[in-house]
């Protein structure tokens, strides 16, 4: 798969498409790239067709949160539990690594693949203990 843009910053998008006409379908899958269900393909079923299945409302999983992001020990303090992408700088001539570490919410596991090189990030994968495809990356 190729690389995906990361999209840092962007919060909304636009489709503009002035010569359209009767039925226009637009389909959107809000889903990380590395999701198991990245390549699955979409449906296109009209609102008025939507059905719930019979039985028990099973609501969504929600994310996992991380609670803090730290490098060499101290707190980040432009941490924030939604955003997935953090770009650390550090002096030049700087030979060791940061250390990340990070915690979450107490029904939550944390596994951080550290990195030991500038040029390879250190990705910080946060999940559900009981939830095991519910799960949360976040890249440093």
């Amino acid at each position: 798969m190729p690389a995906q843009n990361k999209n840092t910053g962007i919060k909304k998008i636009a489709i503009h498409s002035p010569k359209a006409s009767g039925s226009v379908y637009v389909q959107v899958k809000f889903i990380p790239a590395d999701d198991v269900n990245a390549n699955k393909p979409l449906e296109n079923i009209k609102l008025d067709d939507w059905t719930i299945p019979d039985g028990d409302f099973v609501p969504a999983p929600i994310a996992p949160t991380l609670t803090s992001l730290s490098r060499d020990g101290e707190e980040m303090l432009s941490f924030n539990p939604k955003v997935t992408g953090y770009t650390v700088s550090v002096a030049y001539g700087t030979m060791a690594v940061p250390v990340i570490t990070a915690t979450a919410e107490e029904d939550c596991n944390v596994v951080i693949e550290q990195s030991d090189s500038f040029d390879k990030p250190t990705l910080i994968t946060v999940s559900r203990k009981d939830e095991a495809g519910c799960r949360k990356k976040v890249h440093n």
